[in-house]
C-alpha cells in the first residue's frame, strides 16, 4: 500500500500514545524485489540458520556489524513504486506496548488517543518485508528473528501479528562491552472476515513485552597456547590409546598363539 494510505502508531499498555512514530520516515518504493535485493535477502535467511557459507558470504558483503538494510533499488519507473518504506527510530517505554501499521492516515486527537481517518473504498493488502527490527543498538553476531520476514497476503484485509518478548542482554567480546536486546517471536496470521466470524483490525500489529529476566552473552576466543595445549593433550592421548590398543593385540596374539602350540603337543 502507497504511504498516503496508511499510518503507524505505538502504544503503550495503557492506550497511551507514545508519539514516537513522528520520527519514522516514509518512502514510495516497489514492492518487487531486484535480483541484488533478493540475493541478500537469500543470505540473510541462510545466516539465520546458521548455514556456515551463508554466514561467510554475508560477513564477506555486510562486515563486521551485523545485518543493516536491504540493498536500495535504483529510481526506476516511478509507477512502479507501489509500496511504503518506513524506517527511522521509535522511543518505547520499558513496559507492554504495540506498534501497528493499519489504514488510513494516523491523526492525534485531545488527550492520549489516535484515529485512522480513511476517504472512499480501499484494498488493504499488507504484504510487507521487514529488512530489519532490533531494540537498542544492532550488535554484530546476535540473532534478530524478524529480519528478513517476508510475507505475502494472499487476498486483501489480512492480520499480521507478530508477539515480541524482549530480553535485556549483556553482550561480551574480546573488543565489544554492550548492553542491548534479543527478542523471540510468535506470529499470528489470519483473514479479516466478518461475514465468518473472523474479527478483528486488519494490519501490521507487532505487541511487545520486556521480559524480568536479563541474559549476558559471552564470546571469548582461546589464545594460542592454549589451542597448542589442547591439541598436544589429544595427540597424546591418541598416542597413549594407540599403544594400549597394540598392546592388547599383541597380548591376545601371543595367547593365542601359546594355546595353539599346548594343542599340538
Amino acid at each position: 500500500m502507497k504511504c498516503n494510505l496508511i499510518g503507524a502508531d505505538v502504544l503503550d499498555i495503557w492506550g497511551q500514545d507514545l508519539g514516537g512514530t513522528d520520527s519514522l520516515k516514509e518512502e514510495l518504493v516497489p514492492f518487487e524485489l531486484s535480483e541484488n535485493q533478493k540475493h541478500f535477502l537469500r543470505l540473510q535467511r541462510e545466516r539465520q540458520r546458521g548455514e556456515a557459507d551463508g554466514a561467510t558470504a554475508l560477513h564477506d558483503l555486510m562486515g563486521d556489524y551485523g545485518v543493516h538494510l536491504v540493498p536500495r533499488q535504483d529510481s526506476g519507473n516511478e509507477h512502479a513504486k507501489d509500496a511504503c518504506r518506513l524506517y527511522g527510530k521509535i522511543p518505547v517505554s520499558k513496559v507492554k506496548g504495540n506498534f501497528h501499521i493499519l489504514s488510513g492516515r494516523s491523526v492525534k486527537l485531545p488527550g492520549m488517543g489516535h484515529a485512522h481517518l480513511q476517504f472512499g473504498e480501499v484494498h488493504r493488502n499488507f504484504s510487507h518485508r521487514i529488512d530489519g527490527l532490533t531494540f537498542g543498538d544492532r550488535v554484530g553476531g546476535m540473532h534478530y528473528a524478524l529480519d528478513g520476514e517476508h510475507r505475502i497476503a494472499p487476498i486483501s484485509d489480512y492480520s499480521f501479528q507478530y508477539f515480541i518478548q524482549i530480553v535485556p542482554t549483556l553482550y561480551r567480546t574480546d573488543n565489544v562491552n554492550v548492553q542491548t536486546y534479543q527478542y523471540t517471536v510468535q506470529e499470528q496470521i489470519r483473514a479479516v472476515d466478518h461475514s465468518s466470524g473472523s474479527h478483528g483490525t486488519a494490519g501490521i500489529l507487532i505487541k511487545y513485552e520486556f521480559s524480568p529476566i536479563a541474559a549476558i552473552v559471552e564470546k571469548k576466543q582461546k589464545n594460542l597456547t592454549i589451542f597448542l595445549s589442547r591439541l598436544l593433550g589429544i595427540i597424546g592421548g591418541i598416542i597413549s590409546t594407540s599403544g594400549l590398543i597394540n598392546l592388547m593385540i599383541t597380548e591376545a596374539y601371543e595367547w593365542v598363539a601359546g594355546f595353539r602350540s599346548r594343542v599340538e603337543k
